[in-house]
């Protein structure tokens, strides 16, 4: 299983309602549009709905999020948001961008969540990569709300248990980022980056960039409290602002996440910069907010 969708945003002049949706999987070569993202029995939907019927003794989940059904949001922890279950062979891990969502009792898109673009990104992998998840979800600060972790699944991750407490870093620690490679189970291999909010740097220009010495174009959520990452360029690297100052973020599609890819795409390859496809899970450009990205070194999703 891998897909990425976007839930498109309400738009009344393009005749969007808020539900229809995108979806590219790897049997696809194009985008396919869906009507309602709020059906169970489609992507989103069919994938979340399985952790409802899960056994509990057999099978690991984690909902999370700074922005659950269940509390009032957390801007302290990290901005990410996410599904994931296991049993003790295979599982999934689906990240997206949905305030208020996924409920913990039956699947259910929310109104609130109507009028702005969102973005999920979903794939499977093999039940040992649950270490590097944790890992991960520690990093981020992530933000447990519904959570269950059978005794066989804490004895061989046991980092699981600190998530689930909300324990991150010892003050003892020098590392405030990781990088680790997840290889899904149709051979893909995913980088997976994290940072902890005492990183000192931006997760583009100063990590994800520089790591790989590589160009990118760079388009996120402008509508945030934290002070915009403007064109910087190393030696090495190279991270564009590809949003003007006079574009409203309110107006764009997807919340102002269009991809490196798909913006300016012509003008990219003609300059041969080299782009990086990029699911994100932080809206705003902030220099000390906590943060996570996954990167697919593909030009296409179905590329093995």
């Amino acid at each position: 299983m891998r897909f990425v969708v976007y839930k498109l945003p309400k738009i009344t002049a393009s005749g969007t309602s808020g539900k229809e949706f995108v979806y590219l999987d790897p049997e696809l070569t194009d985008w396919v549009r869906g009507s309602d993202i709020n059906d169970e029995k489609v992507a989103v939907g069919a994938t979340v709905s399985q952790i409802y019927s899960a056994a509990p003794a057999d099978n690991f989940w984690h909902m999370y999020s700074d922005d659950d059904p269940v509390k009032e949001a957390d801007s302290y922890r990290g901005h990410a948001k996410g599904v994931s279950l296991f049993d003790t062979n295979t599982g999934f891990w689906l990240i997206h961008s949905v305030p208020n969502f996924p409920s913990t009792k039956s699947f259910s898109y929310p109104a609130t969540a109507e009028k702005y673009g969102q973005s999920f990104f979903c794939f499977s992998m093999e039940v040992q990569h649950l270490a590097e998840l944790a890992e991960h979800w520690k990093y981020i600060q992530a933000s447990p709300y519904f959570i269950n972790i059978p005794t066989k699944f804490s004895t061989r991750f046991p980092t699981l248990k600190n998530v689930e407490a909300r324990q991150s870093l010892p003050r003892s620690a020098t590392q405030f980022w990781t990088a680790k490679p997840i290889r899904t189970v149709q051979g893909v291999t995913l980088m997976a980056y994290a940072k902890h909010k005492k990183f000192d740097g931006d997760i583009w220009n100063d990590l994800i960039s520089r790591q790989n010495k590589v160009t990118l174009a760079v388009e996120s959520w402008l509508n945030g409290s934290g002070d915009d990452l403007h064109t910087t360029c190393t030696a090495n690297s190279q991270v564009q602002n590809t949003f003007s100052d006079a574009e409203n973020p309110r107006q764009i599609a997807y919340n102002g996440m269009r991809m490196a890819t798909r913006t300016q795409g012509a003008e990219l390859r003609d300059l041969k910069v080299h782009t990086i496809q990029v699911q994100y899970d932080e809206f705003q450009i902030e220099m000390f907010q906590i943060g996570a990205n996954f990167c697919i070194v593909k030009k296409r999703l179905d590329a093995e």
